[in-house]
């Protein structure tokens, strides 16, 4: 009679607080969880967007560079058929065909 009596489910009261206080902190810890892994993907997405902008740009510069290649390349050509004499034009031609493979 001194202590707790079970209730009519069976189970001690003082087994159900504890089991209702594990839930509680299960619950919280599950919770805290969530929201640091939600921060994580948070931070993983922010870190993907400047990735992706930096590829673009990237690209923006790349297509840049072969416009401007291909303008030299041209220019070159048609100096060299105005000036097919000149030793410099082809030597020019040359360094800048091997720069567009490197």
């Amino acid at each position: 009679m001194f202590g707790s009596a079970p209730h009519h489910h069976g189970i001690d009261p003082d087994v159900a607080y504890g089991l209702m206080i594990g839930a509680g902190a299960n619950a919280r810890a599950a919770n805290d969880l969530a929201t640091a892994s939600m921060r994580t993907t948070a931070v993983a997405m922010e870190s993907m967007v400047g990735a992706v902008q930096l590829a673009k740009r990237l690209q923006a510069q790349v297509a840049q560079l072969q416009a401007q290649l291909a303008a030299e390349r041209a220019l070159t050509q048609a100096l060299s058929a105005q000036h097919p004499e000149s030793p410099i034009l082809p030597l020019a031609g040359l360094i800048r065909e091997a720069a567009g493979h490197a």
